[in-house]
């Protein structure tokens, strides 16, 4: 969690390096956003090209190459070892695949194995994939590959069954329909028949390795459910407050950290939003005013990457740094639409660009300081990292359940008076934080280095709220 804390704390404005094999194309260091002025290269698979943004920021984007010669491809999942996966066009028929750095794309599964027209929706650090597809001529199988084995995974009625989340311990998550109505489930890591634990009207998204798992309720609403398998009950259900005048919503990605991304929409357009325990439900600009703005993914250090829409109708790919919306559409010949999927802990970025009307799996990555990253974070931010690192004590097993819930309540009244203008009384609530810290620490049942953490943090809001 100390390791957790720091990236945290490092300012948003970091640099998020290029990695090695992403290396800049020498004759396209091209200024101005890529939104603006004129394309001037044309796109060859597995090429790697390089701009730089009115805002100083360097977009590097690599196509990924294809199964048959002019083929489509998209992406819509990567892991933290940099594998993506998605959909291409075979020789026959679309079907699943799967690409690492260095490697060229192949097919997911194995010849002869009985399926067709498959998609890979996500992947796990296991290198597990989940998707569906056609299995010998049955339509609308979901699978899990574990690199030797395509498991069918099938509805528990005629309707189809679609995994879309690769957990961590092989569950996969997804939805089935029965009639007309959607039902989110689960396939456990040795079942290809699903329970269905979250009810009807229900979908997943997206799931963290802390059982947070968010998608959408009846209606459909934003929402999460925490504390996954033991997630039922009022305590453990989070639907997210809505942003002014929206009316529906989803949740489509979330961290480490609790913090979700999603959208809802009004009357007019789409509208992204992140979600936080300390800040509730907050809009994220997009490349125009009023225009549709996605956001689909959010990695452990706050990168968010979706899609907006631009003044002209055209669709962007965009990232979010410090909250503040990159342009990813490259300067590409004929590149018309783009969206962004999936990004990773290592900053790398996963989507497709649509090129002379085909689709081309894509990876960008993103370095530079967008201006405004350095500022110090606010006391419900570093609240919001106090609370991470008493759960993540807690967890560790290093404080246990009844001393974890009296910080996390200290931490909570705090939060509410300042939320309240009671800012004597959270100072006093995080003063007496620090003394129950220090009396851990005197009772050996903490470290002094696992104790800095929360002092560091405490003390850092109470200076800043007292103007010390």
């Amino acid at each position: 969690m100390v390791l957790a804390l720091l990236r945290r704390l490092t300012p948003a404005g970091l640099l998020l390096a290029s990695l090695a094999w992403l290396a800049c194309s020498t004759d396209s260091d091209i200024a101005g956003p890529a939104r603006l002025g004129e394309p001037i290269f044309a796109v060859t698979a597995g090429e790697t090209y390089s701009w730089t943004t009115e805002s100083g920021v360097t977009v590097t984007m690599q196509t990924l190459g294809a199964l048959k010669e002019n083929g489509q491809s998209q992406a819509f999942g990567i892991n933290d070892y940099d594998v993506v996966v998605g959909q291409a066009e075979g020789p026959e028929y679309k079907v699943a695949f799967q690409w690492s750095p260095g490697a060229v794309m192949t097919r997911v599964g194995v010849d002869g194995d009985g399926w067709m027209a498959t998609v890979a929706e996500d992947i796990n650090d296991n290198g597990v994939i989940v998707g569906s597809g056609v299995y010998n001529f049955e339509f609308g199988v979901g699978f899990r590959w574990d690199g030797t084995d395509m498991m069918p995974l099938y509805s528990n009625s005629d309707g189809p069954a679609i995994p879309k989340v690769a957990y961590n311990d092989h569950t996969a998550f997804g939805q089935i329909w029965i009639g007309t109505d959607e039902h989110a489930v689960e396939w456990g890591p040795d079942r290809n028949i699903p329970v269905d634990v979250f009810g009807l009207g229900t979908n997943i998204h997206d799931a963290n390795d802390y059982g947070d798992v968010v998608g959408i309720l009846n209606g459909p609403k934003a929402f999460m459910w925490m504390n996954y398998p033991t997630h039922s009950g009022p305590s453990n259900e989070v639907e997210f407050g809505q942003l002014p005048n929206s009316v529906l919503g989803k949740a489509e990605g979330v961290n480490l950290h609790t913090q979700v991304v999603g959208y809802m929409w009004d009357p007019s357009h789409n509208r992204a939003f992140i979600w936080d325990e300390a800040n509730l439900t907050k809009e994220l600009p997009g490349l125009g005013d009023l225009y549709h703005t996605r956001a689909f993914d959010i990695n452990d250090n706050e990168l968010i990457v979706g899609e907006s829409e631009l003044p002209t109708g055209e669709e962007h790919a965009v990232a979010w740094i410090n909250r503040q919306p990159i342009d990813l559409h490259p300067l590409i010949t004929e590149a018309t639409i783009s969206t962004a999927q999936a990004v990773n802990n290592n900053g790398l970025i996963a989507g497709h660009v649509r090129i002379a009307g085909r689709w081309q799996a894509v990876a960008w990555t993103i370095e530079g300081d967008i201006g405004g990253g350095g500022g110090p974070l606010t006391p419900e931010e570093q609240l919001a990292l106090l609370k991470d690192e008493i759960a993540g004590l807690a967890e560790a097993g290093v404080i246990n359940g009844f001393q974890a819930w009296t910080m996390t309540r200290k931490v909570n009244v705090a939060l509410r008076g300042i939320e309240a203008g009671w800012i004597r009384w959270a100072i006093f609530q995080l003063r007496l934080l620090v003394w129950q810290v220090n009396s851990l620490v005197d009772r050996g049942v903490l470290t002094s280095d696992q104790a800095e953490p929360l002092r560091v943090l405490a003390e850092g809001v109470i200076d800043g709220l007292s103007g010390g």
